[in-house]
């Protein structure tokens, strides 16, 4: 069922030991987040606590294994799509968090 979500090779879904995925949500509403990352707290799936927002899209970082992404996705109506985290998603979480980091400084 998760392979129906999931973008990007098959091979790349965490199986067994969890990994960085990207978790789209199919919204960019505030209750569209707040229901994944409390349905996200039930599973113990780690999230990231960043969003990167798009128009008509929200994305944030989990760490989970394929039985998480599946549960994930049979308990809430706003994932639109799973991904195996990029290293340039990752960049930009950092930058973005090294950013705000940086503006509490000053």
């Amino acid at each position: 069922m998760v392979l129906s979500m999931w973008q990007g090779k098959q091979e790349w879904i965490p199986n067994g030991e969890a990994a960085w995925c990207e978790i789209w949500i199919s919204s960019n509403s505030l209750e569209a987040e707040a229901s994944v990352r409390r349905i996200s707290q039930q599973f113990n799936i780690s999230l990231q606590q960043e969003t990167l927002n798009f128009p008509e899209r929200k994305v944030i970082l989990a760490k989970a294994n394929r039985n998480m992404l599946i549960e994930l996705m049979e308990s809430g109506p706003y994932i639109a799509e799973f991904r195996r985290a990029a290293e340039t998603a990752l960049f930009l979480l950092i930058w973005k968090i090294v950013n705000k980091l940086n503006g509490l400084k000053n």
